[in-house]
């Protein structure tokens, strides 16, 4: 199935440009550059655009943002435009002495190593081609954002820290000094002093990253695995609207599919998730699967949550894993006993034995055969299905 345009990632490009343009035009306007470098300028934008929109792409589609193909960019066009206004901060300051390293460690937690370096080097590059134009010290900021996405990778290990912090402040305060003295053959007092500062305003900054950012940025997919299904959430109120039915249906086997997860040791905001919209193909009409596929992308599900709508009730695809199947059963166990107790009542033996021949039912028919739940899962997932107080 090829894949759609989608405006939740469309419209965090448009505001990387945005702040690109505006940040290298506000440079050329206190330069007060000629018109002819002002062009130049914009092809160096037009180009770094266009390569940072390639290497977005093929990040996600290779899961190397978020571990999730079907993210938004969001997240890095906020880190990018946090950049942007530290950037023209960094334009007031002493030369040699901007901690750009901090670029790193933002691009770094809101994206990936690549994003970081790239999108780094192009701040740095606007910087030292449009205020100084000095070699030496764009080599100084280059080196810096390369030893800074050392660093910011690193901080993923939480063990090393502090150990990082204090390489981070060596980096940042020792650097500036000797490419200054490289370049001029001489110590400057006021390069020693800034880059002090600014050593410790880059540990300030590593500090942040590895305590808020990036463990904020890496649940990312969980988090949004659980905002989906949360009363706030557009889709949610749009279903409520819709159907009291398909809502109320959707709620219920989004409960029971989180507990009998927990009981069976599975993904529990998954299977809360992917039981809630199951059936988000039936809302938007035929084909169902193919229809649920491209809505859940248009919202920019979690991958997982997509690959168990792609698998309703094995249509096209068996369950291929085992919350897929946790899902199915409890769907279409919900459908069965809802009918039932409309059409006849259940008393409390009838509903027990019901649940059993279901599953068994299920199991027997090979649909779970490629999913990898267990027969111990299994086993559990029946049990508890038994006693469940929204089943009866």
């Amino acid at each position: 199935m090829r894949e759609r345009i989608n405006m939740r990632r469309v419209i965090p490009i448009l505001c990387i440009a945005v702040s690109t343009f505006l940040l290298s035009g506000l440079f050329c306007y206190m330069q007060s550059l000629y018109p002819d470098e002002i062009i130049c300028v914009a092809f160096i934008d037009i180009i770094f655009l266009s390569l940072a929109v390639f290497e977005l792409e093929y990040d996600r589609k290779r899961r190397y943002i978020s571990n999730n193909s079907k993210t938004t960019f969001g997240k890095v066009a906020i880190g990018y435009m946090a950049c942007c206004v530290i950037a023209y901060v960094f334009w007031f300051q002493q030369s040699y002495c901007k901690p750009v390293i901090v670029f790193s460690f933002i691009l770094y937690a809101v994206g990936n190593e690549v994003l970081a370096f790239f999108m780094g080097i192009y701040l740095v590059v606007l910087l030292g081609m449009i205020q100084t134009g000095d070699f030496n010290e764009l080599v100084l900021y280059i080196l810096l954002l390369l030893l800074g996405v050392v660093i910011a990778r690193a901080m993923e290990n939480t063990k090393l820290k502090y150990s990082l912090f204090v390489n981070t402040f060596c980096v940042s305060a020792i650097l500036p000094n000797l490419f200054y003295y490289f370049a001029n053959k001489e110590i400057n007092n006021n390069i020693i002093f800034y880059s002090l500062i600014n050593g410790a305003i880059a540990v300030v900054f590593a500090f942040i990253t590895c305590k808020f950012i990036i463990p904020a940025s890496k649940a990312e997919c969980e988090n949004c695995t659980y905002d989906i299904i949360s009363e706030d959430y557009i889709q949610v109120k749009e279903l409520k609207a819709y159907s009291k039915f398909e809502y109320e249906h959707a709620l219920r086997v989004s409960d029971i599919a989180y507990r009998c997860a927990k009981a069976a040791g599975l993904d529990m905001n998954l299977c809360a998730a992917a039981g809630f919209y199951y059936r988000i193909g039936k809302w938007e009409g035929e084909p169902h699967v193919e229809k649920g596929i491209l809505k859940a992308e248009e919202l920019c599900f979690p991958e997982k949550v997509i690959q168990i709508i792609s698998e309703y009730y094995g249509e096209e695809e068996k369950p291929s894993t085992p919350e897929s199947a946790l899902v199915h059963i409890v769907d279409a166990l919900v459908i069965k006993l809802e009918k039932m107790k409309e059409d006849v009542g259940l008393s409390q033996w009838n509903r027990e034995m019901i649940i059993y021949q279901t599953l068994n039912e299920f199991s027997s028919s090979g649909i779970y055969d490629n999913s990898g739940l267990g027969m111990n899962q299994f086993l559990v997932i029946r049990e508890y299905l038994t006693k469940e107080e929204m089943l009866r």
